[in-house]
Order: C-alpha cells, then structure tokens, then sequence
C-alpha cells in the first residue's frame, strides 16, 4: 500500500479506511505492539502511538508506550509475554521507519510483518501479522544520526494521528456491536 500522508486532504480518512481494512481481514482478538525507544526521536513513534492509545482509553491490549518501552534488547521477551497472556490473538505491530523522502511525514499500513531495526541494520526478526509504520525521515546515509536528529513535532503529528486513526479503525471495524452505550451512558439498541 502507498504511504498516506495523514496532513493531506482525505489523507486520515484513507488512513483510517486502511487499518479498517486490515483489522476486518483477521479472525481472532488483536494486540497492538508499539516498538521503540524514548531515547531517540525518531524512534519514539511507536512509544508515542502506544501512550496516545491508552490515553484514549483504547479497549484493546497495547503493548510499549514511552513508560514502557519495547525495543531491540527486550522485544523477544514482550512478544514471549504476548503470546503467554494473549493465545491466539493476531499481533498489530506499530514501528518508526525510514523511507523515500517524499515519503517522510507519511504513514503505511498493510497486512504481514514489520521488521524492527531493518532502517538501522540490525537483523531482528520480523514481527506482526499486520503493521503500521510512522517514515520519521529519510534512509540512507547516517540512519543513526537521522533518527537521534528528527524533529519532535513530526513524530508527534504522526503519532496522533496514527492513534486517532487505530482507535477511529477499532470503533469502526470491531465494535459494532447491536447494543452500545450512548453519550449519556443510556444503553441503545441498533
């Protein structure tokens, strides 16, 4: 799927409309996996993702946030902890990554794995079963440096706006259940 810019025009519905998508093609309950580490800006997306998640008071389990971070040296063991306390359930991974850099600024979302340290090569394994990827800035030359040097008000952005679009998603996909609560916490029927 092409990267979509969520500032565009249409860009968060588009992007709203694909992790829709992803999420109906999939039997079983999901986790969300924000991958990353508060300690480089770029590569705190996924933390961030995570912490805005929450924050909304999403209902699903969302593992990694900037308190708890899930990166290179403990993934294996969040992703052990996944599978004890989680059997069966599909793994939606959330990662920064680097990209084409008309793409930076922009979002992907697509069914299969991310690969986790892949712009900064190290060889970890694929994770998920579906992804989302925030291009924090461009590959190539330097990707330490390019990550350590990535403004924070672009993974921001981003990163809310991945949040509301999962939770936008979630809300659009997995719960449209025939009875919900309205506003004023009246149960109503569809």
């Amino acid at each position: 799927m092409p990267a979509i810019h969520p500032d565009r025009p249409g860009g968060r519905s588009r992007l709203e409309a694909a992790i829709a998508e992803v999420l109906q093609g999939a039997d079983g309950p999901w986790v969300f996996l924000c991958i990353g580490s508060d300690r480089s800006t770029g590569d705190s997306f996924g933390p961030l993702v995570g912490r805005f998640l929450r924050a909304r008071g999403f209902p699903a389990p969302v593992y990694g946030t900037l308190e708890e971070t899930i990166h290179a040296v403990n993934l294996d063991d969040a992703l052990r902890a996944i599978r004890r306390h989680h059997p069966g359930a599909r793994l939606f991974a959330v990662d920064a990554s680097l990209g084409n850099p008309d793409d930076v600024g922009a979002l992907s979302v697509g069914p299969g794995p991310v690969y986790p340290g892949r712009g900064v090569n190290k060889a970890l394994a694929p994770v998920g079963d579906a992804h989302l990827v925030g291009i924090v800035g461009p590959a190539g030359w330097m990707p330490f440096w390019v990550l350590q040097n990535t403004r924070l008000s672009l993974v921001w952005r981003l990163a809310e706006a991945a949040a509301q679009a999962i939770h936008g998603a979630w809300l659009r996909t997995v719960l449209p259940w025939p009875e919900a609560e309205d506003a004023s916490g009246d149960r109503a029927t569809g």
